[in-house]
């Protein structure tokens, strides 16, 4: 940030010192303070009337030569 604001970095640090509990209380005023556990999770869920989730897998190419320790074994149907 001191480079992007030209600022030394002791400026910085205080001037995070003295915006965070300001950015602090206004994301707990707004809801938009992210939560920490299950149950505060749960609520807010709960709350919200639409909620996706990306549980989309990607593919992963293994190299056609060498490919043993990319290799996990899984589908192996030998007994």
């Amino acid at each position: 940030m001191s480079l992007h604001f030209d600022m030394t970095q002791p400026k910085v640090a205080m001037w995070i010192k003295t915006l965070d509990p300001i950015l602090e209380e206004s994301l707990k005023e707004s809801k938009l303070i992210p939560e920490r556990d299950n149950d505060g999770l749960n609520d807010r869920l709960i709350e919200s009337v639409t909620v996706l989730f990306d549980g989309s897998e990607r593919p992963i190419n293994r190299p056609q030569y060498e490919q043993k320790e990319y290799y996990s074994g899984k589908k192996n149907n030998t007994p």
